[in-house]
């Protein structure tokens, strides 16, 4: 793709995603490249496309072994995605930015949003970008520690003050209630305890991909590594509303 980035809008979400992809099906890094210097310098605003830049970093490692774009970066990344302040006292009670759970806005309906504060989908997100952090800073041959210990005490904080007692995980502490999002995220972002991470996987399952395009690549990547491939694939290929077929059977018809 020859077009101009400066042109569309920075979405790290769908830039995972065809980062994915295009590491499935070709061996060309051009675009990989081009985007992840943009993305840096060109900050976007939910929290959660700022929280997942480190994790399109994390695959460009993965895929390519090639740290050398990561040390290009990685000062601005920890410098962007950290929040050291923020993380002194358990979990964090509001983030800069604005916090999506879910979009469009639509779905947040079955998150209990409360008062707006202490949510854990994105304070689980955060875990998972201290603890990607880490290890791209290992890999560097950084002093990690202070990462590690911010991910450590936000990952007991969150067991501490959402896990019920059934095994499942409340929206946020001051509310019993359970949805698919923080459960999803929670066990995506690895903060359940391996005790607890088939009684998640299960919970998830019975919800069914209810969520929409945004968080359903999040589900269904955490359905297939809980052993839940089978519920995934149908999740997938099935034709609920929130489905790929649907929507690819609109676009063809939509072309014709």
């Amino acid at each position: 793709d020859h077009r101009d980035l400066h042109s569309f809008p920075t979405r790290r979400s769908s830039d995972l995603l065809t980062m994915l992809a295009q590491f499935a099906v070709s061996g060309d890094t051009q675009v990989a490249v081009r985007t992840l210097d943009f993305l840096v310098t060109h900050p976007t605003w939910p929290l959660e496309w700022r929280l997942l830049l480190p994790r399109l970093f994390h695959v460009w490692y993965w895929e390519t072994g090639d740290l050398d774009l990561v040390r290009k970066h990685y000062s601005r990344l920890v410098e962007y995605c950290s929040f050291p302040e923020l993380v002194r006292e358990g979990m964090v009670r509001r983030f800069p930015g604005r916090v999506l759970v879910d979009w469009p806005e639509s779905f947040r309906a079955q998150f209990d949003s409360g008062d707006g504060e202490y949510w854990l989908p994105p304070n689980a997100l955060f875990a998972k970008t201290l603890s990607i952090l880490a290890e791209l800073g290992d890999a560097l041959g950084h002093d990690t520690r202070t990462l590690r210990a911010d991910h450590e005490r936000l990952v007991r904080s969150i067991q501490k003050k959402c896990l019920r007692e059934d095994g499942l995980f409340r929206d946020r502490p001051d509310s019993d209630h359970v949805s698919i999002y923080g459960n999803l995220w929670a066990l995506w972002s690895g903060c359940v305890p391996e005790e607890h991470s088939g009684k998640v996987a299960d919970f998830l399952e019975e919800c069914g991909m209810n969520c929409s395009l945004y968080s359903a690549f999040f589900y269904l990547d955490t359905l297939f590594r809980y052993g839940k491939g089978r519920s995934a694939y149908g999740f997938l290929t099935g034709e609920g509303p929130y489905g790929w077929k649907p929507m690819l059977e609109a676009d063809r018809k939509s072309v014709v």
